[in-house]
């Protein structure tokens, strides 16, 4: 017996945990799949690989690529955040369907999300994509010096909701992008 026979011996035990079991249905026929705890322990694996590359992304960037390019600290923040979110999105998927979800048992809680999300949560949505043109057009940038309406302060980081300003006194203020977006902003040459 070689040494991947005995490791395969000895984890095939995992296998045989079943934690909890799904319905599958393919070519018009349903059957129970079981989520063992194998399937945890994958799901586990993948989340520790999610945090670990949404942790290092940035430095592996600025090692990789960032040093050999001359891009601006802007781009980079906007690069960074961009990944970041993919990132999150492909392990949230990854460990969902390790662990035994599938579309069609969330489509129905994603159409009433969309729903609120044209209801309820207009202002936040309205934030989310105010962000996303922020981060691709770039008419601030991380580092600028900016007035909106009353406040004036210099641009610390520009996120998906909400942007932070720092002002002269070292107060952190934090202005929702729709603001950014819709409200006249000024740029000073500091």
């Amino acid at each position: 017996m070689d040494n991947l026979e005995k490791y395969t011996t000895r984890v095939s035990f995992l296998e045989r945990i079943v934690l909890w079991e799904h319905l599958v249905k393919s070519d018009n026929q349903e059957s129970y799949q079981p989520i063992t705890l194998t399937n945890l322990m994958w799901a586990g694996l993948y989340l520790f690989l999610a945090v670990v590359s949404v942790r290092n992304f940035p430095g592996v960037m600025e090692l990789l690529v960032f040093r050999r390019l001359a891009i601006e600290a802007g781009g980079r923040y906007a690069v960074n955040q961009l990944a970041t979110y993919a990132l999150v999105t492909i392990a949230f998927i990854s460990i969902a369907k390790e662990l035994g979800g599938s579309w069609s048992q969330v489509q129905w809680l994603v159409a009433a999300l969309s729903v609120g999300l044209g209801f309820g949560l207009q202002e936040i949505f309205a934030n989310l994509v105010s962000g996303i043109i922020l981060l691709f057009e770039r008419p601030i940038r991380v580092g600028d010096t900016v007035t909106i309406g009353n406040v004036s302060g210099k641009v610390c980081r520009i996120k998906m909701r909400a942007t932070t300003l720092i002002d002269w006194d070292a107060k952190e203020l934090i202005i929702p992008n729709k603001n950014l977006y819709h409200q006249s902003v000024n740029k000073l040459d500091v």
